[in-house]
């Protein structure tokens, strides 16, 4: 089984009620588990925060989602959840818990070699496949349920996936695609 190395989990949190982002900011400038704050809706229509100790991104939508980015594992995204839901609790005052959940994971793996692209290409078709070097210069490749980015370097990167078992299956899957690849 090919290792890899996951550098975002993208997760959320949905209050099920509207949020005045105006009063959202102006509470979270006062609150020490928040490093910054930013809602300037002529630009934006949403609230950027920074969570402590961390430094997580979390952006709050008027619709009363947030999102929550840059964490470094489903563990990490589940952490800063919490963090965000007891804020939220203590400002909203609600009981229960809100609905939550991970949107996309973005992982890193090493093929362990470099890889033609043009000979990839030429050896499993274009079926899934992008290949556009003057414009970008990894292949796009589209599985049924992920995207992976297939550098000559052996270098991939995996997202489009929502739990970590799907980015293992989408790793063996890219993994077995390049050794057919480069074996024919």
């Amino acid at each position: 089984m090919t290792s890899f190395q996951i550098s975002n989990v993208v997760g959320w949190v949905d209050f099920e009620r509207e949020l005045a982002l105006d009063a959202v900011e102006e509470t979270f400038e006062h609150r020490a588990e928040i490093a910054s704050v930013a809602y300037d809706p002529s630009n934006a229509h949403w609230l950027q925060s920074r969570f402590e100790p961390d430094d997580t991104y979390v952006a709050f939508y008027r619709k009363g989602k947030c999102t929550i980015a840059g964490c470094e594992s489903v563990e990490h995204s589940a952490e800063v959840a919490d963090r965000v839901v007891a804020l939220m609790r203590d400002l909203l005052q609600f009981s229960g818990d809100p609905p939550r959940g991970i949107n996309n994971i973005v992982a890193t793996f090493d093929f362990g070699q470099e890889v033609s692209p043009e000979a990839l290409i030429l050896n499993l078709g274009f079926d899934n496949i992008e290949y556009e070097p003057e414009i970008f210069p990894a292949i796009v490749y589209r599985g049924d349920y992920f995207v992976c980015l297939i550098f000559a370097s052996g270098k991939c990167v995996v997202t489009g996936v929502a739990s970590e078992k799907r980015v293992s299956d989408a790793v063996e899957e890219v993994t077995k695609l390049l050794a057919d690849g480069i074996d024919d």
